[in-house]
């Protein structure tokens, strides 16, 4: 089942859970910068013990209560980034078809803000053994 993830910069498209938990970070994740939903609209939980540890979803609910939510999100992405035009069907059933067939945003590259950045960033100050989060307290 798809899943859909977004943060500051957009939002994310995992066709599979095990390519949402590998691609995402613990570190974005303990800081809370991501919202994350099946493709029926329920929420995920995204759980990490700690930033080396790896990332555990769960669903946070049962019935998919935040379908419009999603539909709304994924609109608004599409828009906003996306130079493929919305579908004419904008059903939450008719935009996941949608994203899947064309990947959207499963190429992390797309926005400069993304993870790739955060990760290449995080890479750079661990050369120098300094912590992302030692101003955090």
């Amino acid at each position: 089942m798809p899943l859909f993830v977004f943060d500051d910069s957009g939002m994310a498209v995992f066709p599979e859970l095990r390519e949402a938990e590998t691609y995402l970070e613990c570190y974005d994740v303990l800081d809370g910068a991501y919202v994350a939903f099946d493709a029926q609209g329920r929420k995920l939980r995204l759980d990490c013990a700690e930033e080396s540890a790896p990332l555990f979803m769960s669903l946070a609910e049962e019935e998919p209560t935040h379908a419009e939510d999603l539909r709304a999100l994924i609109i608004h992405d599409l828009k906003e980034y996306s130079d493929i035009p919305l579908p004419e069907d904008t059903t939450l059933e008719g935009l996941v078809a949608h994203c899947l067939a064309f990947r959207i945003a499963v190429i992390p590259y797309v926005h400069p803000d993304g993870p790739l950045r955060r990760r290449l960033f995080r890479w750079f100050l661990s050369l120098f053994g300094v912590s992302p989060r030692a101003d955090k307290g």
